[in-house]
């Protein structure tokens, strides 16, 4: 639909210019100025001064009122009102009754529009601005839409008036308008904003993108219709294309109104909203359906927004992605996108069933630009290659050969298969073309070196690549069968040329595959580029043009060939005329190989292609007998020439060689497979032709070949034998050598050759064949063993007796037969050697004693033999050689024998010794009777072991320790050398365990007594002897002899021990007599050493093994325990006071029951008053014999006194164990039992009984006491009882040391470190004074002192009764410290722990704190053990009334324990410094108590009564009180004596309480300090001379760093060192440890950075501020820098 007003007639502008020039402005009177706006505008503008015919106006309007004025009537009246009138005539000009063309309104409505250009003046150009910016800004709806009617879109009149009357009223400061819409009868009017909605409105330019088209010629002549069309397609797709003329453009434009016209960029961003959720979307609702059911209609209006988007060059394909405009050949819409290619192509027959993926045929030419690579694609055979598998059936693409229907209904038909070839000739173009811009682009030189392949064979290259098992290659045969092949098979198929040669005769008389392709290139077809086709298919196929191409086209068709021997001869010569061709290339040689051309020696062609088989070519004049049966067994074939070249032959891998080498390379190797009746023949030939003719004609050549049928002849069979078969030459001995000869039993007949080789005429033939005629090292080898066997087939006859002579002789006699190495280790291993003949007396030994070894009666081998000479020594164990042989051998002959063969000139060590150990553990028990019964054996065994003995003596063996071989022969026994003593007395032997050495063996003793033999009598011997005795008696009764060698033994041991050390003896188990007449382990025994014991549990020892007293076996001994001592301890007999153990009735147990005194005993030895007695006791002792006291003894002392306990018993008795037994009829009455037990932890302690009303006799429970702390009191052990009675006055103790003149230094300083103490202990008291008495805020996880039981409130006061408290721990706090005043702190509930487990909830009343050091926190501050409030007495007054007054309301109990603790915080006797102020404190608290109980209330009038001079009466409870104090003030001044004493500070005893687990505050707190030492280091570090301290407070802030981050993972970790290394051992980071280890470095020890005295000897004469430099404190610094920075990342919250 036209829109007239983007061409305005030249009247029409006339009429709006005369229009113009009458436009007038009035101030209720017209004034003389022109507007140029076609209103006219009358306002009560403010006029100049002078002439009031001009409207004021000033650019700078802040300066002038009136300026002001006019603007902001112009702004806020005359805009809107001029809005208005557009509101106004869209009402009156488009009624309900819209004509068809309504042009002519829409001119008068657009006329009211202000031409910028036109408007003259500046007050009257910005009212136009002002007016364009307001119409842009407040979305005012005034621009139309014109277009046909749209049922869906249609209001009714009356609405469109209700909108008109609303938007007249319409307000410029409200940003929100209304669509209004006029309709017709066959046309609407949509009003629209400018910016209103998600797109604006457009001012309609598309008629000018197609006024200077020429790119698209095509389309010429539709150019104005294409225009409006698109604007119709655009506005019907909902896009806002408004009807108002473009000067109101250009007008808004110079207003800087933000307006915007069509423009193909517009137009896709508005089409990609089609998938949004706007309103005002595109109205595509969907992609992939069909076109026809979208607004778009057609393709063809796609295409006309397509054209109109493409003019744009500008564009790129991030323009169009997603915008619905593609279309595919299925007339499906779809959108532009790089995930989704589609396929670009003119063959759309090609893929019928593919057609959604396919770009419809009417865009290929559109789509082609570079805008779309990323949206589709040229269809190529690589795609073609995967859409196929939809499209064509499944057949066709397994690589077959399938028989084709050309004009059936299915793919593929001639007519597709014609498309695909078309198809591949297109292809080809553009290959082509991209092969020429190549070729442009590349240099020469670049162009022939690189890898570019031609055109044509990068296309079939690809194809068959990709479609090589599709069958789309059209063949026929010489049938006129019609197949298909597959593009991978084209080699298969012959491309037959116009020009018909010999060659393609044959071929087709051969039935090969002819390509067909009449179907494809014929005059009436209208073929793309028939050329390519032909070009594609000769590069594909086979021709004959190709020798290479036909081998392939037969070699693939050889089973299916029609073989015709014409045919076939031709074929075989086109070949050999192509030879040079053909050897190029290997598998051309294979292929020729498989072709049927080849003539056998039946005249039968055949192939030569037969895997494994060897192919040879016979010579003329070769006889042919036996070779065909030959060649079958061995896998050969022998062909005819027939006139072939050879050169043919050898190129095709058949062998054509002369008959001498066929002979030796092909026929003799493999003789064995000839027919036996042609064996002769061939054998005949070669002696009679071939080798005189090498012999007669001895060339070089000739040398060689008949050197190589020499050694086939001698390692081939060819001698017939009597079994069958074929043997060598070599397998036969020459029969003419005596050593050979049939007579010596040692050849068979079968080794001798037969007839008639064994004829005198064939000898020499034979000989030079290989037949055995010397005696080889070998044959003499196999000779021995022949006599091996003949010897054991018949023993040592005189036969074997010959040949064994024989065979020496002919060893010994031939040198070369032992100068061979191999032959050396094989002969001296061969038996063929008669054996010695072993004497009489030996044999006899060996039967007696049944002594196991080989009688040597066979034939023996050189290696491991020995002369006869040696019989004695080795008769059992090694081979002798007869004397026979010997004597025949001559010295030089026995040295090779010894040095080659292995002959034992003298028998090997370990040999004699093995001999020895047989005979003798064979002849140990049955020597003596066999002497008894034939004195000549005594004779022959003397003989025999002193060659022993004299053996052993020059190879100073001593490894015959456990054998019995020492001779006794007084005695005629055998014994083991532990059993033989060398010098001792007779009456000192002990049968049949210890004897004398005979003294006809003197010479040997040293050999005897280094295998064991004693000397002289030891300990050690004396030990094995009753452990043999205890062996063989096996706990039965003694036999009366070995009872009387026990006490021989027992006797000389306790003697021998007088004068043998303890390390002498060293036997594993020492065996003693015990009482009940038996042997027993000496270390289980028992030995007597307390009568009173042994008295008091009489006979009921059953299972107690006494030793025998000493006086039984005849022993004169004082003291028996001192004897015991002198052996070893591990074999010392226990004391019947060791394993007889004193132990509590377990009834005592039961019925232990409370004692003042006994709790009073307990609290006094753990209390610090009595540790320090013992250590200064132990001091004194130690210093006087010269040694210290260390503090880790003292911690030791310390430890061991905390766990004493003292318990009483009403009625105390005790009885005895024995291995935890008890032992019946033991109980006895005591008054005090001290025992050693352990607790569950296995932690020991001791712990001491009493009898409730028995005397207390102290000195044994205190012995008791210093065996527990280790023994440390040896002689001043007896002043325990002196420092045990100042129980109840501790401070006289030292007093009393010093008056026994015990030492006491006061220069050595005892640091306590006191271990933790345990969670439910009982704090001594003594340290009760430490307690601190306020009531503070106390924190979790911090120790306190819980109230067991307090002697003032719970019972009458007694100063022999003392109040109990334990140790605890707070665990959980039931409120925070903000939430209560300082004066209801006493009623904060804790949850604490008490040990073992137990927690239970206390009012803070119950629980005190510890005072530790001098420490000032907020309101409270502890000052010389006592805690003060930082208040005026006034303040302080008013705490202890509320304190009180809320005491009092919980009860009398609670109000004393309350006003014991206020007595005793503020008591004068603990701040002696300000005792008269502390003393008016108490006076006004006894004054708020009479108060409190008087009036049972207390106000501040109350408390304006007191006077500290008035005398109150104390009562009994206030007195006692009192009096606690009075002590807690005198238990203060001597703690501070005895810290100037010792140099101890008794105040930390519980300041050593460390805080476990993870303690962030205390971190924090740590933390906080380092950071202020850190900063405070930098302000020394530029100071000359104070580089030293800039340096220490590196190493302070570094030291607190670190434990601050000790505290932050377990404080019960923390380290109290300043050695920074040490610091961070408890910390797992290497990085920390590494800065430490560097810092320290920097700042070397921590003294030596302050103290003159602490600086290096080399640096003596320099002070510390000399010492460091600048550069020192900056490393320092940076140094400290970084440890505070790691340990900052690593505690959380700072």
């Amino acid at each position: 639909m036209e829109n007239k007003r983007l061409t305005q007639t030249s009247d029409e502008i006339k009429f709006v210019d005369e229009k113009l020039k009458n436009s007038r402005v009035y101030c209720f009177l017209p004034l003389p100025m022109q507007t140029g706006l076609p209103v006219l505008i009358n306002g009560h503008f403010a006029l100049d001064n002078e002439t009031r015919r001009n409207i004021w106006w000033d650019n700078d309007e802040n300066r002038d009122l009136k300026a002001c004025w006019n603007k902001c009537l112009i702004e806020n009246v005359i805009v809107p009102t001029y809005i208005s009138v557009f509101h106004y005539l869209k009402t009156t000009l488009f009624t309900s009754s819209i004509s068809k063309k309504p042009w002519s309104k829409l001119n008068q409505f657009h006329q009211v529009f202000p031409c910028m250009k036109k408007v003259e003046g500046n007050i009257w150009q910005h009212l136009t601005k002002k007016l364009y910016t307001c119409i842009a800004e407040t979305n005012c709806c005034v621009f139309p839409i014109v277009k046909k009617m749209c049922k869906d879109k249609e209001i009714s009149f009356e609405k469109q008036q209700v909108n008109d009357t609303e938007t007249h009223n319409y307000d410029v400061r409200k940003n929100k308008a209304q669509t209004s819409v006029a309709k017709g009868d066959h046309m609407e009017i949509k009003w629209v904003s400018l910016l209103f909605g998600d797109f604006p409105a457009y001012f309609n330019t598309i008629s000018y993108r197609f006024r200077d088209d020429s790119e698209y010629s095509i389309y010429e002549k539709m150019k104005r219709k294409n225009s409006k069309k698109l604007s119709s397609i655009l506005k019907d797709l909902g896009m806002k294309i408004i009807e108002s003329p473009l000067w109101i453009f250009k007008s808004m434009k110079d207003a800087k109104a933000n307006v915007q016209t069509v423009s193909p960029k517009a137009v896709l961003q508005f089409l990609k909203s089609f998938s949004s959720s706007s309103d005002e979307k595109c109205r595509i609702e969907q992609v992939n359906i069909n076109v026809s059911k979208t607004c778009l209609k057609n393709v063809n209006w796609v295409n006309q927004i397509l054209i109109y988007c493409l003019k744009d060059c500008s564009l790129t394909a991030l323009n169009f992605e997603n915008v619905p405009l593609l279309v595919s050949e299925s007339h499906k819409i779809h959108e532009f996108a790089d995930t989704n290619q589609m396929i670009l192509t003119k063959k759309v027959d090609l893929l019928p069933i593919s057609a959604d993926k396919i770009v419809h045929l009417e865009q290929f030419y559109l789509l082609q630009s570079k805008v779309f690579e990323d949206f589709v694609k040229i269809l190529r055979i690589e795609n073609l290659s995967n859409l196929i598998v939809v499209n064509v059936p499944e057949d066709f693409r397994q690589g077959k050969i399938k028989i084709w229907n050309k004009e059936g209904p299915c793919l593929p038909n001639k007519k597709w298969i014609d498309s695909f070839w078309d198809f591949l000739s297109t292809c080809l173009v553009h290959i082509e073309k991209e092969f020429e811009l190549n070729k442009i682009r590349t240099t020469k030189t670049d162009y022939e070196q690189g890898d570019y392949k031609k055109p044509v064979a990068q296309l079939c290259n690809t194809l068959v690549m990709y479609m090589g098992e599709c069958s789309f290659l059209p063949v026929k045969y010489a049938d006129n069968t019609c197949k298909l092949y597959p593009l991978n098979k084209g080699k298969q198929v012959l491309k037959v040329s116009k020009l018909n040669c010999l060659e393609q005769s044959a071929l087709k008389q051969l039935n090969v595959p002819i390509f067909d392709d009449d179907d494809l290139i014929y005059p009436r077809r209208e073929v793309s580029f028939p050329d390519n086709i032909s070009k594609i298919s000769i590069e594909l196929l086979a021709t004959v043009d190709s020798v290479q191409d036909t081998l392939d086209c037969l070699y693939f068709n050889r089973l299916k060939l029609n073989l015709e021997k014409t045919a076939c001869t031709t074929m075989l010569h086109f070949f050999v005329r192509h030879y040079e061709i053909l050897r190029k290339n290997t598998d051309c040689r294979k292929k020729l190989k498989c072709l049927p051309f080849f003539c056998g020696l039946a005249d039968i062609f055949m192939t030569l292609s037969e895997e494994d088989v060897t192919v040879i070519v016979l010579p003329q004049g070769m006889p042919h007998d036996g070779l065909v049966k030959f060649g079958q067994n061995i896998s050969t074939v022998f062909i005819k020439d027939n006139d072939i070249p050879l050169y043919f032959f050898e190129y095709l891998g058949c062998i054509t060689q002369k008959a001498t080498e066929i002979y030796i390379n092909h026929i003799l190797p493999k003789f064995i497979h000839m027919p036996a009746k042609a064996i002769l023949q061939h054998l005949k030939f070669i002696k009679d032709i071939i080798l005189p003719n090498l012999k007669y004609n001895s060339s070089k050549e000739n040398c060689r070949k008949l050197s190589s049928l020499e050694n086939l002849l001698q390692n081939i069979a060819f001698i017939p034998v009597r079994h069958g078969g074929l043997a060598k030459a070599s397998d036969f001995f020459n029969p003419c050598r005596e050593i050979f000869k049939i007579e010596n039993q040692l050849c068979c007949l079968n080794e001798l050759p037969p007839t008639p080789f064994d004829e005198e005429d064939w000898e020499e033939f034979l000989v030079h064949c290989g037949m055995k005629s010397d005696m080889t090292p070998d044959i003499f080898v196999n000779f021995a063993k022949r006599l091996e066997i003949l010897s054991n087939a018949k023993n040592l006859s005189e036969i074997v007796k010959e040949n064994s002579k024989l065979m020496v002789r002919i060893l010994f006699d031939n040198s070369d037969l032992y100068e061979n190495y191999l032959f050396l280790q094989r002969i001296a291993n061969a038996k063929f050697l008669t054996p010695h003949e072993i004497q009489q007396d030996y044999r006899t030994l060996a039967l007696k004693g049944n002594l196991r070894f080989e009688r040597k009666s066979r034939l023996l081998c050189f290696r491991g033999s020995t002369l006869p000479k040696h019989e004695d020594l080795v008769w059992t164990e090694l081979g002798i050689i007869s004397k026979d042989i010997t004597d025949n051998m001559r010295t030089a002959d026995i040295n090779v024998a010894v040095d080659r063969f292995g002959l034992l000139l003298i028998p090997p060590l370990s040999t004699v010794l093995d001999h020895t150990k047989n005979v003798c553990n064979a002849l140990e028990d049955k020597i003596k009777d066999i002497c008894t019964e034939n004195s000549s054996i005594e004779i022959t065994v003397t003989k025999m072991m002193s060659q022993i003995y004299t053996y052993l003596q020059k190879h100073a063996c001593f490894d015959l320790k456990y054998i019995p071989f020492i001779f006794i022969k007084e005695r005629k026994i055998l014994l083991k050398p532990e059993n033989v003593a060398l010098d001792i007395r007779e009456d000192e032997e002990m049968p049949p365990y210890l004897y004398k050495a005979s003294t006809c063996f003197e010479n040997f003793f040293p050999v005897f007594e280094g295998h064991g033999a004693a000397k002289y009598l030891t300990c050690n011997h004396l030990a094995h002897i009753l452990s043999k005795i205890w062996k063989k008696s096996q706990h039965e009764i003694l036999h009366q002899n070995d009872r009387s060698c026990i006490e021989k033994a027992i006797k000389i041991l306790f003697t021998k021990l007088h004068s043998e050390t303890v390390d002498a003896f060293s036997v594993p188990v020492l065996y003693l007599l015990s009482k009940s007449n038996s042997l027993v382990k000496s270390n289980e025994l028992v030995l007597t050493d307390d009568r009173l014991i042994e008295d008091r549990i009489g006979n009921d020892m059953p299972d107690i093994e006494f030793l025998i007293e000493f006086d039984v076996l005849g022993m004169n001994i004082y003291d028996p325990l001192s004897v015991i001592n002198k052996l070893p301890e591990n074999h010392r007999p226990r004391l019947l006071s060791k394993v007889v153990l004193e132990q509590l009735d377990s009834e005592c147990k039961t019925a232990i029951i409370s004692s003042d005194y006994a709790k009073k005993l307990q609290t006094f030895l753990r209390s610090p008053s009595f540790f320090f007695g013992v250590c200064r006791l132990i001091r004194d002792e130690l210093y006087q014999s010269g040694n210290s006291f260390s503090e880790e003894q003292a911690i030791g002392i310390q430890k061991r006194l905390q766990s004493v306990e003292i318990k009483c018993v009403e009625k105390l008795k005790t009885i005895m164990t024995f291995e935890g037994k008890v032992l019946p009829n033991t109980i006895k009455r005591k008054t005090v039992f001290s025992t050693i037990e352990s607790d569950d932890n296995e932690l020991t302690k001791v712990i001491i009984y009493f009898e409730a009303n028995g005397t207390v006799n102290n000195s044994t429970w205190l012995k008791s006491l210093n065996v527990f702390l280790g023994k440390p009191l040896k002689d001043n052990h007896i002043h325990l009882l002196d420092i045990l009675r100042f129980i109840k006055d501790p401070n006289g103790m030292e007093r009393e040391l010093d008056s026994l003149d015990i030492c006491s230094s006061r220069d050595n300083r005892l640091t306590l470190r006191l271990f933790m103490p345990e969670l439910g202990n009982v704090v001594p008291t003594d340290l009760h004074y430490l307690l601190d008495y306020s009531c503070t805020y106390i924190a979790s996880e911090e120790y306190v002192a819980y109230e067991i039981f307090d002697h003032v409130i719970d019972e009458e006061y007694d100063f022999d009764t003392e109040s109990e408290y334990i140790l605890a721990k707070v665990i959980e706090i039931n409120g925070r410290k903000d939430e209560y005043p300082i004066e209801d702190f006493w009623t904060i509930s804790y949850l604490i722990d008490i040990g073992s487990g137990q927690r239970i909830p206390v009012e803070a009343s119950k629980l005190y704190k510890f005072i530790k050091n001098r420490i000032v926190t907020g309101n409270k501050e502890v000052v010389n053990n006592a805690v003060v409030l930082n208040w005026n007495f006034d303040e302080i007054k008013n705490y202890i009334t509320n304190v009180l007054r809320s005491a009092f309301e919980r009860g009398n109990r609670e109000f004393k324990r309350i006003l014991k603790r206020l007595l005793l915080q503020y008591h004068p006797d603990k701040h002696l410094e300000n005792k008269e102020n502390f003393k008016e404190l108490t006076l006004f608290i006894e004054f708020v108590i009479r108060e409190l109980e008087n009036r049972q209330s207390f106000d501040n009038e109350a408390m304006c009564m007191f006077d500290p001079n008035e005398v109150f009466p104390k009562s009994q409870f206030t007195i006692n009180v009192y009096q606690l104090g009075e002590i807690h003030g005198v238990n203060r001044i001597n703690c501070v004596s005895m810290e100037e004493q010792s140099g101890s500070n008794f105040n930390d005893f519980f300041g050593q309480l460390k805080l476990k687990g993870s303690q962030p505050e205390q971190a924090k707190i740590w933390f906080r300090q380092a950071e202020y030492d850190f900063q405070a280091s930098t302000s020394n570090k530029s100071q000359q001379g104070a580089y030293n301290w800039a340096c220490y407070k590196c190493h302070q802030s570094a030291e607190k760093a670190l434990k601050a981050l000790q505290f932050q993972i377990d404080a019960d970790q923390v380290v109290q060192t300043h050695r920074l290394p040490a610091l961070t051992s408890c910390i797992n980071d290497p990085e920390l440890s590494g800065l430490a280890f560097r810092l320290e470095g920097v700042t070397g020890n921590y003294f030596q950075m302050r103290y003159p005295d602490a600086v290096p000897s080399g640096d003596r004469m320099r002070v510390p501020s000399e010492v460091y430099n600048a550069a020192q404190a900056e490393e320092a610094i940076d140094l400290a820098e970084k440890i505070l920075e790691c340990v900052r990342s690593k505690i959380p919250n700072l």
